[in-house]
C-alpha cells in the first residue's frame, strides 16, 4: 500500500479548497462558533445567538457542496455559479432569521424541527444532484459508493487523529504537570469533526461524474458485507416484526406505538441493503438478488399496513402531532416506494429523490406537519373546553386573573371553579394539549383564549432581570390561568387526603427512607434511587390493601381506613400524620409508609399518591 507524500496531501488539500471553498469556510465558521460556546466566551443572554450561527453555518457545508456539484453537472459559467452561491447565502439568511430571537422568553421547537428537515434534505441532495438527469443509474450507484466509502474513511481518520492528540495532551498533563484546560479537548474535537473531516471528505469527491457510469467493477468486500452481515440482520428484524404482528392478530391487542418507528427503521435498512448489492444482481450467478429484492418489497406490505393501523389509531384518539404526522408521512412514502418497485420500475434514484420531495413539501403550507398538527391540537382543546362549559365566545370562562406586581411569584386575584367541571381524564388530556402547544408551537396560540395579556406576564422580569418563565413553566402558567391544576381535579366525587406534618417525619428505628410516588394517569410508580429493591407497588381494590415487594419481602399495608368516611378523614382538610401512617413486618425487617398525600375517586381507584417508605432491620 502506497502512502501519499506530504506534497501530494498538500496538493489534494489545495484542490479541495479551490473546488469547495465556501463549504470549507462554513466548516471553519462552524468550528469557531462551537468553540466560543465551549469556552463560554458568550454570556447566557447571547449564547443562543452563537448556537444559531453554528447551526446556520453547519447547514451551509452540505448546501455549498450541492451548489458546486450542480454547477459542475450543468456546466455553469463562473457568473452563474456565483449567482448560485448568492442564492445559497440568501437561503442561509432565511434559515437564520427563522430561529427564535434571543429576547424571546420562551423558545419553541418548530424552527429547529424545520432546520433538521432542511438539513436532511440537503444531505440527500448531495447523493443525487449530480445525476438529476435521466439514465446513468450505474454512475449514480458508483458515485454513492464512493461517498459512502469516503465518509467511512474520513470518520476513521478523524477518530484516530482525535484520539492521538487527546492521548498526547493527557501524557503531557500526567508526565510534565502541564495545565491543560478540559475545554481544549472539546475544542480539538470540534475542529477535527468540522474542518478536518469536511476537508478530508471533499478532497476525494469524484470529479469526473460522467466517467462513473462506465465503471463495471464493483468491490467484492461491499457485497460480502451486505450479503453476510446486513441481509441476515434484516431477516432477523423482519422475523421479529412478523412475530409481533401475528401476536396482535391472535390476541387482537392494539399495537404498541414504537412498532411504527421499527417498521420505518427496518424498511429503510432493507432499502439500503438492496441498494448496496443492486449492481451485483446483473451477473449470472447473482440473479437471486433481483428476485430477493422484489420479494422484500412484498414482505413490507403487511408491516406497512400495521404501521398505518398503529399510527391512525393514535391520531384518531389524540389527534395529529408533529411526530405522528412524520410517521404517517413516512408510511405514505414507503407505500409509494413499494408500489414503484413492485410494478417493475428499477431506478434506484427514485428513493432519495422522492424522500427529499416529500420532506420539503411537508415542511410548509396548510398541508404541512406544523399547520396540521397545530390545528388538530387546537381543535381538541376547543372540544374539551366546550364539552366542559369552559369556553364562551372563544375565551376561557372564569379565567384566573393574576396580580402582576408581585414577581417573582404571581398572586391569584380571582378564584375559578373550572377545576370542578373536569374529570381526571379530561384534566390530563387538556394539560397534555397545552404542554404540546407551548413546547412545539407558539404559546401565543394558547394565550388567545384569555382576556388578560398573558404574553405580558411571560415577558415580565423580576428584580434580578430574569423572565418570569425562566423558573416557571409557560405550560403551567397557561394551565393555571385556566383555573386548573396539573395533578388535582377537586371534584366532589374525589377525596383528597393531605398530611399536616409533611416536613416532620419520625424515622426512629428505621435505616432507609425511600420516596414513593404513583399516578394513575401514567400507571407508573417512581422511587428515589434508594428504592431500587422495590419491585412491586400495587393497590388491591377488593382488599383495600397496598401490596409491595422489597428485596423479596412481600408486604401488605391495610389502608382500608383511608376509604372509610367514619374514620375521621375529611377531604381537603389536613390529616394528622399518624392517620396516614401504616406499618408491616417480616421476620427480619420492619416497614412503615407515611403518605404525604393520597387522592382517590369515590367508588373508584387511587388517582395519585406520594409517600415516604421506611425500612428498618430488626435486632435479634
Amino acid at each position: 500500500m502506497k502512502f501519499p507524500s506530504i506534497d501530494e496531501l498538500a496538493t489534494q488539500a489545495k484542490s479541495a479548497f479551490l473546488r469547495f471553498p465556501f463549504a470549507i469556510i462554513m466548516s471553519a465558521l462552524t468550528a469557531i462558533f462551537a468553540i466560543i460556546l465551549i469556552e463560554e466566551g458568550a454570556d447566557k443572554s447571547s449564547q443562543i445567538v452563537f448556537v444559531h450561527y453554528m447551526l446556520t453555518t453547519a447547514l451551509g457545508i452540505p448546501l455549498f457542496v450541492v451548489i458546486k456539484l450542480l454547477a459542475e453537472k450543468l456546466n455553469f459559467s463562473v457568473a452563474n455559479y456565483y449567482i448560485g452561491v448568492a442564492i445559497g447565502f440568501v437561503l442561509l439568511t432565511l434559515v437564520y432569521i427563522s430561529f427564535p430571537d434571543q429576547d424571546i422568553a420562551v423558545n419553541y421547537s418548530v424552527p429547529y424541527i424545520k432546520y433538521a428537515i432542511y438539513n436532511i434534505a440537503v444531505h440527500l441532495m448531495v447523493a443525487f444532484v449530480p445525476f438529476i438527469k435521466r439514465g446513468e443509474e450505474n454512475g449514480f450507484w458508483n458515485y454513492n459508493k464512493a461517498l459512502f466509502l469516503r465518509l467511512m474513511e474520513a470518520l476513521l481518520y478523524s477518530g484516530v487523529l482525535y484520539l492521538g492528540i487527546a492521548l498526547a495532551l493527557a501524557a503531557l498533563h500526567g508526565l510534565f504537570d502541564l495545565d491543560i484546560e478540559e475545554t481544549v479537548y472539546g475544542d480539538i474535537f470540534v475542529i477535527i469533526v468540522t474542518v478536518f473531516n469536511t476537508w478530508f471528505f471533499a478532497a476525494k469527491l469524484p470529479k469526473d461524474i460522467h466517467a462513473l457510469d462506465s465503471i463495471r467493477v464493483y468491490p467484492k468486500g461491499l457485497k460480502v458485507f451486505s450479503q453476510f452481515i446486513l441481509l441476515p440482520l434484516l431477516l432477523v428484524y423482519l422475523l421479529i416484526l412478523y412475530s409481533y404482528e401475528l401476536k396482535i392478530l391472535i390476541s387482537w391487542d392494539w399495537p404498541k406505538g414504537i412498532v411504527s418507528y421499527l417498521v420505518i427503521g427496518i424498511s429503510v435498512l432493507g432499502m439500503l441493503t438492496f441498494l448496496l448489492i443492486q449492481p451485483y444482481g446483473n451477473s449470472g450467478e447473482n440473479k437471486w438478488i433481483k428476485r430477493f429484492t422484489k420479494s422484500y418489497y412484498l414482505t413490507l406490505i403487511p408491516l406497512v399496513a400495521m404501521l398505518y393501523f398503529a399510527i391512525l389509531m393514535r391520531i384518531g384518539d389524540y389527534g395529529f402531532t408533529i411526530n405522528r404526522y412524520v410517521v404517517l408521512m413516512l408510511g405514505v412514502w414507503l407505500t409509494i416506494v413499494i408500489v414503484y418497485f413492485l410494478i417493475g420500475r428499477t431506478n434506484i434514484k427514485f428513493i432519495p429523490i422522492s424522500l427529499t420531495i416529500i420532506l420539503v413539501l411537508s415542511s410548509f403550507g396548510p398541508w404541512g406537519m406544523f399547520s396540521v398538527s397545530e390545528s388538530s391540537q387546537l381543535n381538541r382543546l376547543d372540544s374539551i373546553l366546550i364539552k366542559n362549559n369552559m369556553l364562551e365566545n372563544g375565551k376561557i370562562t372564569d379565567e384566573v386573573i393574576w396580580q402582576k406586581d408581585s414577581l417573582p411569584t404571581l398572586i391569584e386575584q380571582s378564584a375559578s371553579d373550572n377545576q370542578s367541571k373536569l374529570d381526571s381524564a379530561d384534566n390530563q388530556e387538556l394539560f397534555s394539549i397545552v404542554e404540546y402547544l407551548t413546547s412545539f408551537h407558539d404559546y401565543k396560540e394558547v394565550s388567545k383564549y384569555f382576556e388578560q395579556d398573558i404574553e405580558q406576564i411571560v415577558y415580565m422580569q423580576d428584580t434580578s432581570g430574569q423572565h418570569y418563565t425562566s423558573n416557571n413553566s409557560v405550560t403551567y402558567l397557561m394551565f393555571n390561568t385556566m383555573g386548573l391544576d396539573r395533578w388535582n381535579t377537586y371534584r366532589t366525587d374525589y377525596v383528597y387526603l393531605n398530611t399536616d406534618e409533611q416536613f416532620v417525619l419520625n424515622t426512629t428505628g428505621y435505616d432507609k427512607l425511600v420516596r414513593v410516588t404513583y399516578t394513575k394517569y401514567t400507571n407508573e410508580s417512581y422511587f428515589t434511587p434508594e428504592g431500587k429493591g422495590l419491585t412491586k407497588l400495587e393497590y388491591n381494590d377488593e382488599a383495600k390493601t397496598l401490596e409491595m415487594v422489597y428485596n423479596g419481602d412481600e408486604l401488605e399495608f391495610d389502608i382500608s381506613a383511608l376509604f372509610s368516611t367514619n374514620s375521621g378523614y375529611e377531604s381537603n382538610v389536613p390529616v394528622a400524620q399518624n392517620k396516614l401512617t401504616f406499618t408491616a413486618e417480616t421476620e427480619t425487617n420492619r416497614y412503615k409508609i407515611v403518605f404525604n398525600y393520597f387522592n382517590y375517586r369515590i367508588g373508584g381507584d387511587i388517582e395519585n399518591m406520594d409517600a415516604n417508605f421506611m425500612i428498618g432491620v430488626k435486632e435479634h
